[in-house]
């Protein structure tokens, strides 16, 4: 059987033969010295084919493509754990833009968007409900000698607290006010069903959403590891702050980490 390898836990099999497997693991550039080759570390796989400068093209690309993990599974055999770290501290960028007076002064948002995360249930006391508040907005980068125009996003702020759902509502009419919100995002699910008819009721701006794939953490680490790729092309900022800095550190640790509200 020849393949690359997308799971850590590549290269487990099941004969039905008794027969022993090995495992022969040749990375495009070699990692260490035991290569099973006698390869040393840095040295490229058929280097009469490929050049130092072919490779590093593939990874470019690779990365372009799929992020850091992609060019580890398909060329190293060795992508990235999933239950590590996927998406990395340096990746978000923070915003230090300051107005007049030294406060922070955020982009101008073509959009404002608020994304929560509901308790299970709304007399689980021991369930937090969390809000992240994003802002969209154009930039122009540079590429070669082109400019173009790129979407980015900002997290403009962030809350969590152990609430019941009656609560909740008037806590997201306020959010909406403060931030100056087009849309609120509630997930379908849990208290979420019954906020979201109240707050339709009211004529108040919320969507219902339930993310694609399967639920727990079988569909949060692929939709994180997809996340992942705005986040490694600098796409994504921040305004330094109390709970911004814990959604950063909870979205980092994710999904070993203690909490996976902000995370959600």
């Amino acid at each position: 059987i020849v393949g690359d390898g997308w799971s850590g836990q590549s290269g487990h099999w099941v004969g039905t033969d008794n027969r022993n497997w090995f495992i022969i693991c040749l990375p495009a550039i070699a990692e260490h010295d035991d290569d099973p080759l006698g390869r040393k570390a840095g040295e490229i796989l058929w280097p009469e084919h490929f050049r130092p400068r072919d490779m590093a093209l593939r990874k470019k690309q690779a990365e372009a493509e799929g992020g850091s993990r992609a060019w580890q599974a398909l060329y190293q055999q060795r992508p990235t754990v999933a239950e590590g770290e996927i998406i990395k501290r340096e990746s978000w960028k923070q915003w230090t833009n300051k107005d007049e007076r030294g406060h922070i002064e955020p982009p101008r948002c073509d959009q404002v968007l608020l994304f929560y995360d509901t308790a299970f249930e709304e007399s689980e006391l021991a369930d937090y409900s969390a809000m992240t508040a994003w802002g969209v907005f154009g930039r122009t980068v540079r590429v070669g000698s082109r400019e173009h125009s790129q979407h980015h996003a900002i997290m403009l702020g962030a809350w969590r607290a152990k609430i019941d759902a009656a609560d909740l509502a008037d806590r997201i009419k306020y959010h909406i006010d403060y931030f100056g919100a087009d849309q609120a995002f509630i997930e379908k699910r849990a208290s979420g069903t019954q906020i979201l008819q109240e707050l339709k009721r009211a004529r108040v701006p919320v969507v219902a959403w339930l993310p694609k794939g399967k639920p727990g953490t079988k569909g949060k680490v692929p939709r994180m590891w997809n996340a992942n790729i705005c986040f490694e092309a600098g796409a994504v900022y921040y305004i330094p702050g109390t709970e911004t800095n814990k959604v950063v550190d909870e979205v980092c640790e994710y999904p070993r980490g203690k909490h996976d509200d902000y995370a959600d």
